[in-house]
């Protein structure tokens, strides 16, 4: 039993990942970020819950964590 209830857990633990990757902006979506300002998703890192922005007012690019406001611009 102990095993299965293990399984169990796991199998909701990544279906709860892809129900949240589901809801993620894609690569080439302008937002607008409180602080940073408006920049364009270069790309996601599902497995790092980030995606890799690059902001028209900075020269690097910028991690931002999923969850954290963005506006679409």
């Amino acid at each position: 039993k102990g095993l299965a209830d293990a399984a169990k857990k796991l199998i909701g633990a990544n279906e709860n990942k892809l129900e949240a990757q589901a809801d993620l902006l894609a690569v080439g979506t302008r937002v607008r970020h409180a602080y940073f300002g408006a920049g364009q998703i270069i790309d996601v890192k599902p497995s790092a819950s980030v995606y890799i922005i690059k902001f028209d007012k900075l020269p690097a690019t910028r991690q931002i964590v999923f969850g954290t406001k963005l506006d679409l611009a």
